[in-house]
């Protein structure tokens, strides 16, 4: 917009009126441009914090925005195995690994069916399983699930997956796909459980993130 703006005011110098209207956009293209970086940097600290959330809270609060993402996606009641609940390590990046995950149980799935949701934990891991109803894993694929260029998708890269599992073991978490024994593909989240009294678990492939 700012060059846009230029050219038309070098092409018109003598139109006094278009001058001052390309002076007001030009101000607001400034307001804009301050407003974006403020946005910019309040996600960049958002990205950075932690919360200490109970395992059953981050996935509904997760659901609820990836609702909001893809409103056609279709997904059952999370099936809660244990109560009280253990807490993980929530934060910005290990939500969007989690929702990238459900995007591709969705983009698997052409059946329409609902998506299945398994909420379970023990004393140092949470799993979170989602079973969609599609084809399922190749099994020459199988073995290299997660890798750069190796999709569960008919198109694509795998790039995705391979991210999301990198995002994932940053965390201390880790993604497992298995063929479903009734069909589909059981995709298994596996996070560590954290303490509010304790810093959020961060391996030591940090430089993942860079």
């Amino acid at each position: 917009m700012r060059v846009l703006l230029k050219e038309i005011s070098l092409d018109y110098p003598e139109d006094k009126a278009l001058q001052e209207d390309l002076k007001i956009l030009r101000q607001q293209v400034e307001n804009c441009t301050g407003h974006l970086q403020q946005l910019a940097s309040t996600v960049k600290e958002e990205q950075q914090q932690t919360l200490h959330l109970p395992a059953d809270r981050f996935l509904n609060d997760l659901l609820e925005r990836w609702s909001v993402l893809r409103p056609t996606a279709r997904y059952l009641k999370p099936v809660v195995t244990q109560q009280p609940q253990p807490t993980i390590a929530s934060s910005i990046p290990l939500q969007q690994a989690v929702i990238n995950l459900l995007n591709n149980a969705a983009d698997a799935d052409k059946s329409g069916q609902a998506l299945e949701l398994r909420l379970e934990a023990d004393a140092d891991k949470v799993r979170i399983n989602i079973r969609d109803h599609g084809p399922g894993i190749p099994l020459d694929q199988a073995e290299a699930i997660g890798k750069p260029f190796v999709t569960t998708k008919g198109s694509g890269l795998g790039i995705g997956l391979f991210l999301t599992a990198s995002t994932l073991t940053i965390y201390g978490g880790e993604v497992r796909l298995y063929n479903h024994p009734q069909g589909g593909t059981l995709t298994e989240v596996s996070l560590p459980v954290s303490s509010p009294d304790s810093p959020a678990h961060l391996s030591d492939n940090r430089e993942h993130l860079q």
